[in-house]
């Protein structure tokens, strides 16, 4: 295809310039671009102008809500920071009162073992007495019934039967003087 446009029959050729549009078309074109700058700038600007004073105006209070949020955060930062300082007197206290209670009762644990110790030896010194009583009581019953044992043997063999006879008379006669 031709890239020139020919002209119909006695009209001049022109050519076309691809940069620049025609003359009437720069002269309506700009008389509409400034009739709709101006209906813009008429209508169209408080509109703008009010949409972005009230951007500046949420991110200003944002802003300020940050701020405020950053200050409370310090001052809890702070509350907590004296809170470390108290908590470690805290524990130092906590401490020294359970070493104190440790302490307590550790020698009340000691008086009363202490005690019960003595009551113990006191129940074991009644036990041994009174198994040593038991025991001489015991060895005396023992040592009686050998005796009797030893003196029935020997009153066996010593005794003639005339002797145990004369014996058992004098008992009887003892008995009945005295009946």
């Amino acid at each position: 295809m031709n890239l020139f446009v020919v002209a119909e029959a006695g009209a001049a050729t022109e050519a076309h310039n691809p940069w620049l549009p025609a003359t009437d078309e720069i002269i309506w074109g700009g008389l509409a671009f400034l009739v709709v700058g101006y209906m813009l700038w008429k209508y169209a600007k408080p509109a703008i102008v009010k949409m972005l004073n009230d951007r500046t105006d949420r991110i200003q209070r944002d802003i300020d809500r940050a701020q405020g949020a950053r200050s409370d955060a310090e001052a809890d930062a702070a509350r907590i920071q004296s809170g470390l300082t108290n908590i470690d007197g805290e524990t130092a206290r906590i401490i020294a009162g359970a070493a104190d209670a440790a302490v307590l009762m550790e020698q009340e644990g000691r008086v009363r073992i202490d005690a019960e110790v003595a009551e113990h030896l006191a129940a074991a010194e009644t036990d041994l007495e009174q198994a040593r009583r038991s025991a001489g009581a015991d060895m005396q019953h023992q040592v009686a019934n050998l005796a009797l044992e030893a003196t029935d043997r020997i009153v066996e063999r010593e005794l003639t039967p005339q002797a145990q006879q004369d014996l058992v008379e004098g008992f009887i006669s003892k008995v009945g003087a005295t009946a």
